[in-house]
């Protein structure tokens, strides 16, 4: 390990943050805050994308990406809002002489921090049901095993495949699958004791008995239960809306199917001017444009 001065630490108000660069290479940069009068030391790149979070905000001790807006503590780098799964290094500060350091690894400096997670005990009969397999149901699950829950895990997913980064359906629309990037890999949630039940519907939920049917029979008991089924495409209705090549997007078919159509067409439109709408329309022009 090797101390590296804080040079700008007086310059710093409660509230303020700053990277600090801690080696030659551009990579090798910590990101430093001050909280309630403390200095706080942690790796400065999100594990999400690793955009730089000194561009990003501090709410309290809750640094925010610029990006997608993923948060993390800088007080222990754990994650503390989507679509960041794991957390940020944290560094320890030491006062000395007057002068402000950061303890970090000769080595280079990791650029995620995966939390520890709790195994399954098997006398542990309490049933966790989570009904949507997208991200926000992946976090749920992982944030039971970060707590300590040992019970049993079960998550519902409607969709075929296990989570992927949703962001990239736009983002970079003609260019990957989207499932072939998951945002776990499938050893992951075996290894944590996930259960995913794939390509499933829950049909009934009886809340006095704590049961789950599926389209398929099949019958589920719960101890607690969390439904995070997220949202859906809103289609406007408009005569036509539902015509052969008009595409919606919101999943990986949705992806493949825009793909392949857009690949034949002699002309795309894309009907709103939001963020997504965007993010879309610089794809299929930086793939398809001329």
């Amino acid at each position: 390990m090797k101390l590296v001065e804080i040079d700008f630490a007086g310059e710093l108000s409660d509230g303020d943050m700053r990277g600090l660069q801690v080696s030659d290479k551009k990579e090798d940069k910590v990101l430093i805050a001050r909280y309630q009068g403390k200095l706080y030391a942690t790796g400065s790149n999100c594990s999400h994308f690793g955009v730089d979070l000194s561009f990003g905000m501090l709410f309290d001790d809750k640094v925010m990406c610029p990006a997608h807006a993923a948060g993390f503590s800088i007080v222990t780098g754990k994650p503390e809002s989507a679509p960041g799964l794991d957390g940020i290094p944290s560094y320890i500060v030491v006062h000395r002489d007057g002068k402000w350091f950061v303890e970090v690894p000769e080595s280079g400096l990791p650029k995620k921090a995966t939390m520890p997670l709790t195994k399954r005990d098997p006398n542990n009969q309490k049933h966790y049901v989570i009904i949507g397999g997208g991200p926000a149901g992946l976090n749920c699950a992982e944030t039971l095993r970060q707590s300590g829950f040992s019970g049993q895990v079960t998550v519902i997913s409607k969709e075929d495949i296990i989570p992927y980064d949703r962001t990239l359906l736009s983002k970079a629309l003609p260019m990957i699958d989207a499932r072939k990037k998951p945002l776990r890999p499938a050893e992951f949630l075996t290894e944590a004791d996930i259960d995913y039940k794939l390509g499933s519907t829950v049909a009934s939920i009886n809340k006095t008995a704590k049961m789950i049917t599926l389209e398929s029979g099949e019958v589920l008991p719960y101890d607690k239960l969390c439904i995070a089924t997220g949202s859906k495409v809103r289609k406007p209705k408009i005569p036509g809306a539902n015509l052969n090549g008009i595409h919606y997007l919101r999943t990986s078919a949705d992806q493949e199917g825009i793909k392949s159509a857009a690949a034949e067409a002699r002309a795309i439109a894309v009907v709103g001017a939001g963020w997504i709408a965007t993010e879309v329309a610089s794809a299929l022009i930086g793939k398809y444009k001329g």
